[in-house]
């Protein structure tokens, strides 16, 4: 359990050496494959680019938005929930857009709990729901992450009886950073659990369109009985290739969407008026947007899991998202992932995201973040081959 009252949290600076020596090496010129963050690097659909600068040069576009999302951008969402997830959703009443997940999964924590101040999480996990709760005083309870739906849900159950406390559940499915995913049937079984314990579940869904073997990860939403007690965000950032626009919907229970609405009135006035705009249009596009980037994210994904697993890397087997999860080599694991990602950018350029972020028992992996080209990622093969017999050699 994790609980920190204060802000003395935001003195923690782990990645301070890290980012110390990506700088120093850029600044001498030298050429970097950051593999870092999951930023992705293709173009937004050129439909997107059209629509942003028509509603850019349209009078009146520059004024304070809705808080809550245009309603065209609202039944946008709901369209694609209907079309994509089979999930149909009153756009008036269970959906509200967000700047990003990050900000609906704050705003949902502050809702949600009120009363019960834990979090249930899963580990490994995404660093931000950390962030998250700390920032709203909110303690943080952890079940294992596995390839078992029975085990998780053992686990989720074993917990929600020990601490009465905890009043919201919070998935996120497919996961980051291992690309985990799960059935419809987890999700029967997850609704009779939370039922038992009156928990809130919220999962955060920004890689729903980009599962491996098929078009769509299953939403939590699809579960009627869970939804009464449900939330779950979605995100444009990854699929459609525009983080920087910071569009998102927080979908689910009526009262809490309305109560998150509210809150999020006091906050901001939502996003830019053309942004909304565009957005709708990619959400409306009848062409499927977002296939080839899922094959692309697949193609990367398979490449770097054989060259990782040629080098005595252990890869994480996923199901969906935009990055891996991979356990050093057996002779580098004694080193303990920020040290050897600060070695591995020194020796070679390559920069990962040390496992310890996701969890102090996750100290032997690092994330590797697919958003470069084949060719560089190719490279990144290349170098790490490198370092691998230099580090054996040592």
């Amino acid at each position: 359990m994790e609980n920190v009252n204060s802000l003395e949290w935001l003195k923690e600076e782990p990645l301070a050496s890290l980012n110390k020596i990506k700088l120093e090496k850029l600044a001498r010129g030298e050429r970097i494959i950051d593999l870092s963050m999951v930023n992705p690097d293709f173009e937004p659909p050129s439909l997107a680019l059209d629509k942003l600068t028509e509603a850019t040069l349209k009078s009146g576009q520059h004024r304070y938005a809705v808080s809550r999302g245009i309603r065209k951008l609202r039944e946008a969402f709901s369209r694609k929930y209907s079309t994509a997830f089979h999930v149909e959703l009153d756009p008036d009443r269970e959906l509200c857009v967000s700047l990003g997940t990050k900000d609906a999964i704050s705003l949902a924590l502050a809702c949600v709990c009120q009363k019960k101040r834990h979090v249930l999480v899963g580990a490994p996990c995404y660093p931000m729901y950390r962030s998250a709760a700390l920032l709203m005083g909110i303690s943080l309870e952890f079940f294992p992450i596995s390839s078992s739906e029975d085990l998780m849900l053992d686990e989720i159950e074993k917990c929600l009886a020990l601490n009465p406390r905890i009043g919201m559940l919070l998935l996120n499915f497919p996961n980051n950073p291992t690309g985990q995913s799960v059935s419809l049937n987890f999700y029967k079984r997850l609704s009779e659990i939370v039922e038992k314990y009156s928990c809130f579940v919220l999962n955060d869904f920004v890689y729903g369109e980009m599962a491996y073997s098929s078009k769509c990860a299953v939403s939590l939403l699809s579960e009627d009985f869970l939804r009464k007690r449900s939330l779950e965000t979605y995100s444009l950032s990854k699929a459609y290739s525009v983080p920087g626009w910071r569009i998102a919907s927080i979908s689910g229970n009526p009262e809490m969407i309305n109560l998150i609405s509210k809150l999020k009135s006091h906050v901001d006035y939502g996003a830019f008026l053309p942004i909304q705009a565009a957005s709708a249009a990619l959400l409306n596009c009848e062409k499927d947007l977002v296939e080839a980037v899922r094959e692309k994210y697949l193609a990367r994904f398979r490449l770097m899991k054989e060259g990782l697993n040629r080098m005595g890397w252990r890869v994480q087997s996923a199901q969906g998202g935009a990055c891996l999860w991979a356990r050093l080599p057996e002779d580098q694991r004694a080193f303990g992932s920020i040290p050897f990602s600060e070695n591995l950018l020194n020796q070679c350029g390559i920069v990962v995201m040390p496992g310890v972020l996701f969890g102090s028992e996750f100290d032997e992996f690092v994330r590797f973040a697919l958003v470069v080209a084949e060719e560089k990622l190719q490279e990144a093969l290349l170098r790490l081959e490198g370092f691998a017999y230099n580090a054996f050699k040592q």
